[in-house]
């Protein structure tokens, strides 16, 4: 399981970095729902709206939003479901801060991991994690075949967060086969070593295992083009952004993102990532 300093390396990167690349409406860090001629932010409204009707969020539920980042589903949540009872969860203070000084009327947010928050009690109807469940396992457990503990304990806790028959959402990057060439290695190493140090990729085999004892999978969904065309506009917007980007941030952070993103870009074309998204309820 990533540590939360390993979590933090990436997401207590200032707000302002991501502003330059992200959309500007919500600062969603995941993949939208794209249709011809969309824009990004139309894409990830797209997004955030399906996820919405997708688990039924209306007046007077409740949705715990496990990773809220920087406030994507916050700010769906404060427009179109602004009823629901709302809490977020992150172990980034840098993210909590932003989310207060961007919606003064902000819903409940903890600083938090779902490990210690599972802990609490309460009971949720609905429960989201957006490009959260690439932190559950580590690279060293995925490789020594301790992960499905890891994804097990994080599927047992939503239960104990769940109401009887909750849905549970969620969108992440899985892992559809290994490397083949240096190129692809080399790609491959960049983002597990350098970018998102700690982290894995799950696979939907190992999802449909550790869930099956507490969640039944009622939707699954496959689209990579969506995540192209994701990390394409957010290319695009950091080239146009270059100058800003370097003169706040240097150089060398530029480039840093850029092959990041060049990177992701390669493996999603390649079909070793693909972009899951997965509804679950609770038996």
């Amino acid at each position: 399981m990533a540590s939360t300093a390993e979590v933090r390396n990436h997401y207590d990167t200032p707000a302002a970095l991501f502003e330059l690349f992200l959309d500007d409406h919500y600062l969603s860090y995941s993949a939208g729902q794209w249709q011809d001629h969309d824009d990004l932010e139309t894409a990830q409204t797209r997004n955030l709206t399906a996820i919405t009707h997708t688990i039924a969020l209306d007046a007077d539920k409740s949705v715990l939003d496990i990773g809220c980042g920087w406030g994507a589903f916050t700010c769906q949540c404060l427009e179109q479901a602004t009823h629901a009872h709302y809490l977020g969860l992150t172990p980034s203070p840098a993210q909590i801060a932003y989310i207060k000084h961007r919606f003064p009327n902000h819903p409940a947010l903890r600083e938090t991991t779902w490990q210690s928050y599972a802990q609490n009690g309460q009971r949720f109807d609905a429960l989201v994690a957006l490009e959260s469940t690439e932190h559950i396992a580590s690279y060293k457990s995925r490789r020594d075949g301790t992960a499905i503990k890891e994804y097990r304990h994080f599927f047992q806790s939503c239960a104990e967060l769940s109401k009887d028959h909750a849905p549970l959402y969620l969108q992440t990057s899985a892992v559809q086969r290994l490397p083949r060439t240096r190129a692809e290695l080399k790609d491959w190493n960049f983002l597990l070593h350098a970018v998102f140090a700690g982290s894995a990729l799950p696979d939907l085999p190992i999802l449909e295992q550790a869930s099956g004892s507490s969640h039944a999978i009622t939707q699954c969904d496959w689209n990579a083009e969506d995540y192209i065309k994701t990390l394409q506009a957010w290319c695009k917007r950091l080239r146009s952004n270059e100058d800003a980007f370097i003169t706040k941030f240097g150089q060398r952070q530029y480039h840093f993102y850029q092959t990041y993103l060049e990177s992701c870009i390669r493996l999603f074309d390649s079909g070793i990532a693909n972009l899951l998204r997965l509804r679950l309820e609770k038996k």
